[in-house]
Formats: structure tokens, C-alpha cells, sequence
């Protein structure tokens, strides 16, 4: 890593949709993994349309909490441990939850980023080895303990609208829980609680028990913000209203709702840019279900897949009453794995893309070939370009 006092540039994005992979799906192939430090602290939370009439001026912000003993209210609790939808009218010790190490996995690392979460000593915990129902642990080591991914969901997680008719959709919201157009990058940014920034996410479950253990084998995170029970086919049964319950990311459960969260991050808040902004994502690529005793054995293991990490924004300011704006302190990761990208008021510009190796896929993003940081000579943009 390294520190950028300065930068000017000049710059097309280059952003393309990838096909999801048929096997072997990651919390990536939904959008861009946040990659969140221990210790961070944070809070969650839901917008719920109360009138049901789709409209955010009629709804009201509720907190994932952990407050085991609260009963009544908008969904009419009985007691119980489970996670639940409070009314956000303050931060408290009962909705502010902070990041952990990964779950120990022996020798079967995940591969992928991940983390969990904690609220008052517990963390999230399955009911059955893999559905997750809303239950905590006060054990790190608990066999039915979860790690957590949040994802920034953009147009990779959306259903496939060029398939032929009756097909079932290549996406892991089936639904079009996003609907959101053609936008490319669809985990909206605003204001919310106290005039503090949040970004939208999707929230996955990663079972400690799953088998085999692995990064391609995660579950949606959602809740029941109706007042009437669902009967989901996914397998979760019934689920009561304001309860959490959990979703495949996969076309086998596709009537499962899938619930979009606002993440408000107290430690390191995530920038709103009202003007330009500059961002990095860091892809990786990976190989999952890898069999330890013969990594050759490909019928083991999925296709190579990529994992993309959102850097925060980085808002410009324009210098002066000239066409150029710059960044002050900049951070720029190890160029190698480094795209960047750039937008306006919080949205991203799009284009075509960039192959990425042998395999056909495309990035999202512009590599970093060269950028003249230090010492940059002034530089007049060409037509049409943002800088």
C-alpha cells in the first residue's frame, strides 16, 4: 500500500457483466465483497415499507438488534434469542455489532474473505447446520457457528434477462429483489440515521459445519419485514413476521425473499461523494472445494473464480475553476491485482470492459497499467473523458 499526497488523471471506465459460473457460485458473483477490518464496529439495519405501498417516504428504518428480552412492538415479539427488527431511534449496545476473526476451520480455509460478527459475546449461529433462523452463540468454537460476508450487490447478482423463456435464472436473487434497471452498480449510498452515510448490502451466512467447507458455500441472510407469515419453498418452513431466516443464493430456492440491508460503519465511515470520486477493487482468483489429498482432482473443485473487493470511495474536489479535480491522500494497492474506477454523486460510470486471462471473463474494471502520480506534469483531458 501506499500514500498518494496528490494525484490528477484522466480516465474511460471500462466495466463489462460477468456470467455466473453454473457451479460454484460465491458471495462475488453477487457484487463486491466488503472487506471489513476486526475490531470495526458497526451497525444494520432494514427499511421497512409499514403502508406496503413500495414507497420510502411512507417506511421506517429498523436496527438488527440482539435485545432477547424486548417483546410487543411493530411485529409483536414474544421473548426469545433470536435476532429482531427494532424501531432506529437510537444507538445502543443492543444494535451496534463489531467485526471478529474467521471462524477456526482446521486445515479448510475458506479461501474467500470473511468474519464474524459479535453483539453482546455472541455471534451468528445455524439451526440445523446450514439454516440460519436467526439464532446467536456465545461459543467461537460452537459447531454450528457462522462466518459473515457483506456484499455491495450490483448487476452481477441480477437475473439474466437474455435467457430463453422459462429458463431458470443464472442469478442468486432470482426474484429481482434489486429491480433497479440497468444500473450497473445497484447497492444504492445515502443518508439515514442521524445524517450518517450507509451502503446497501447483501448479508451471507458461511456455516462453520458446512461440507465441504468452503467460500462457494453461503447462504442469504433475510427477514420477514411483513406482517404476514411466510411460507417459503426454500425449506425454512414458516417463517413468522420480523424474524431472520436464511436463503440460498441459487435458483433452487427461488421464491425465498431476499432483503437488502443498510450498513453504517461507526469507526471508518464509508465517504458520500456529492462530486467525483475515485475507488480500487482487488480481485483475487481462486479455486474452491479443492480436495487436500489430490488438489488435481478437478471434479472436486469449482472453475477459477474471482473474488472482488470494493475499496472505499475517495471523493475529488475540483481544483480551482480548471476541468481537473484531485484526491489528497490517496491510497492505491499493489497494482497487480488493482482496477480503479470512477464516478459521480455516488454512481458509477460504465463501458465495455477488459479480459481477464484465459477464461473468457471480463473485468469489471480498469487495470492500472500507469498512473503518473508523482510529479504529474499538467495534463489536459481528452473529449468526453472524466477526470
Amino acid at each position: 500500500m501506499q500514500n498518494i499526497k496528490r494525484a490528477f488523471f484522466a480516465c474511460i471506465i471500462l466495466l463489462a457483466s460477468t456470467r455466473l459460473f453454473a457451479a460454484g457460485w460465491t458471495p462475488t458473483d453477487g457484487g463486491l465483497v466488503v472487506n471489513l477490518e476486526q475490531g470495526e464496529r458497526f451497525l444494520l439495519s432494514v427499511w421497512v415499507d409499514k403502508n406496503g405501498n413500495g414507497t420510502e417516504e411512507d417506511g421506517e428504518e429498523f436496527f438488527v438488534s440482539n435485545y432477547t428480552r424486548y417483546t410487543g412492538g411493530y411485529y409483536n415479539y414474544g421473548s426469545g434469542s433470536y435476532m429482531k427488527l427494532l424501531p432506529a431511534t437510537e444507538v445502543t449496545e443492543m444494535n451496534e455489532w463489531s467485526v471478529g476473526a474467521p471462524l477456526a476451520r482446521g486445515n479448510k480455509a475458506l479461501g474467500g474473505i470473511a468474519y464474524t460478527i459479535w453483539n453482546d459475546g455472541k455471534t451468528l449461529k445455524t439451526n440445523d447446520k446450514f439454516k440460519f433462523l436467526g439464532n446467536l452463540t456465545s461459543s467461537y468454537t460452537d459447531g454450528e457457528a457462522c462466518d459473515v460476508v457483506f456484499v455491495i450487490p450490483t448487476e452481477r447478482g441480477v437475473p439474466d434477462v437474455t435467457r430463453s423463456p422459462g429458463s431458470k435464472p443464472t442469478s442468486f436473487d432470482p426474484e429481482g429483489t434489486l429491480d433497479r434497471g440497468t444500473i450497473p452498480f445497484n447497492g444504492r449510498m445515502g443518508t439515514g440515521f442521524l445524517g450518517m452515510t450507509y451502503r446497501e448490502v447483501y448479508m451471507f451466512e458461511i456455516p462453520k459445519a458446512n461440507s465441504p467447507q468452503s467460500y462457494t458455500n453461503a447462504g442469504l441472510v433475510t427477514f420477514n419485514t411483513t406482517l404476514s407469515p411466510w411460507n417459503l419453498s426454500s425449506g425454512a418452513g414458516t417463517i413468522q413476521k420480523g424474524k431472520a431466516a436464511y436463503a440460498y443464493a441459487d435458483s433452487k430456492h427461488d421464491k425465498t425473499p431476499r432483503t437488502i440491508f443498510r450498513l453504517y460503519l461507526l469507526d471508518n465511515p464509508m465517504n458520500s461523494c456529492s462530486s467525483y470520486f475515485f475507488a480500487t477493487d482487488e480481485q483475487d482468483v481462486k479455486r474452491y472445494r479443492m480436495n487436500e489429498n489430490n488438489p488435481q482432482k478437478s471434479s472436486d473443485s469449482t472453475a477459477a473464480k474471482k473474488i472482488y473487493t470494493m475499496d472505499r470511495l475517495t471523493c475529488m474536489t475540483r481544483k480551482g475553476d480548471t476541468q481537473y479535480y484531485q484526491t489528497d491522500l490517496m491510497r492505491v494497492p499493489e497494482p497487480d491485482s488493482t482496477y480503479y474506477y470512477v464516478g459521480y454523486d455516488n454512481k458509477y460510470k460504465d463501458n465495455k470492459g477488459e479480459s481477464m486471462g484465459s477464461n473468457g471473463s471480463q473485468s469489471k474494471f480498469t487495470k492500472i497499467r500507469e498512473l503518473p502520480l508523482l510529479n504529474l506534469p499538467t495534463l489536459k483531458a481528452p473529449a468526453g473523458a472524466y477526470g
